[in-house]
């Protein structure tokens, strides 16, 4: 979609001012941001793998992604881990933040915007840092039509259910790289894209998290051992279209004449107040 720049020259120079004066005082972004440019939190509070989905084959060949089998899914361990305190340590045991600043919801808007896991309380809320390295990179608001969507051609399977496209009004940010823990399964995602529809100023809905990740990657990435039946194996294994994967179709997508898999997820976010 065509990328818009801020109408003021002047603000945007002010904003790379901000930035590098930040890099080279050490300043954190809530001191330097203040007033209008102070970032906004929205954490994530559901998450949902749309395409592709998950197959393993035990007796038959079984799609993990929401039926639960062997009291696992991969969806089902998803919102375990966002919603619920396993631990019994005082934070939800996985808290992804998306942090826009300045928030500007106008046509063309466009801003700073960072990726990051957190450490959230399950009694006030509230998140802190946990010592990751946030995403970097810039948004884009529209009050028209789609921020982001399915890429023609690489939903190739009939999902249910489907995915659902962040619609005006809405932001979607620019490329970069992400990794997710996906119910368990460690996934980097090149070419990762984030949008959702402003809501109301406290809620995001209709949120995609969009990346590829590689056959080749995916053939290097192992599951943890702990996940049942296919602990060891590589991830390409539980993809359709993967070596030694049961399906009897592939998910495999063939992006700038690279072969590997377009991940969709689907989220919901609320507001939230987070500290360096």
């Amino acid at each position: 979609m065509t990328r818009h720049l801020w109408s003021s020259a002047a603000t945007l120079a002010a904003f790379a001012f901000f930035a590098a004066t930040q890099a080279t005082s050490g300043l954190c972004a809530d001191l330097v941001f203040s007033d209008a440019f102070e970032p906004i939190n929205f954490r994530f509070t559901s998450l949902y793998l749309r395409d592709p989905h998950v197959f393993v084959s035990a007796i038959s060949c079984v799609d993990v992604t929401d039926t639960v089998f062997f009291g696992f899914s991969v969806n089902g361990q998803l919102q375990t881990n966002i919603q619920t305190d396993g631990n019994g340590d005082g934070y939800y045991d996985l808290s992804y933040l998306q942090r826009l600043y300045p928030l500007d919801e106008n046509d063309g808007a466009v801003g700073a915007a960072n990726f990051v896991s957190a450490n959230c309380s399950t009694t006030t809320g509230a998140c802190a840092a946990d010592g990751s390295l946030p995403l970097l990179s810039m948004y884009t608001s529209h009050v028209t039509g789609q921020c982001l969507g399915v890429i023609a051609g690489t939903t190739v399977h009939a999902y249910s259910p489907t995915v659902t496209a962040a619609s005006a009004p809405c932001f979607a940010t620019s490329p970069a790289s992400v990794t997710l823990d996906i119910g368990g399964i460690p996934v980097t995602l090149q070419n990762a894209r984030i949008g959702a529809t402003y809501s109301d100023p406290t809620h995001l809905t209709n949120g995609l998290l969009s990346g590829f990740i590689s056959e080749a990657d995916a053939n290097a990435t192992i599951l943890p051992a702990t996940l049942p039946l296919v602990g060891g194996m590589p991830l390409s294994s539980v993809l359709p279209g993967g070596s030694g994967n049961c399906a009897a179709f592939s998910d495999k997508d063939t992006i700038g004449g690279v072969t590997g898999w377009q991940f969709y997820l689907n989220f919901a976010a609320n507001r939230v107040h987070y500290s360096e």
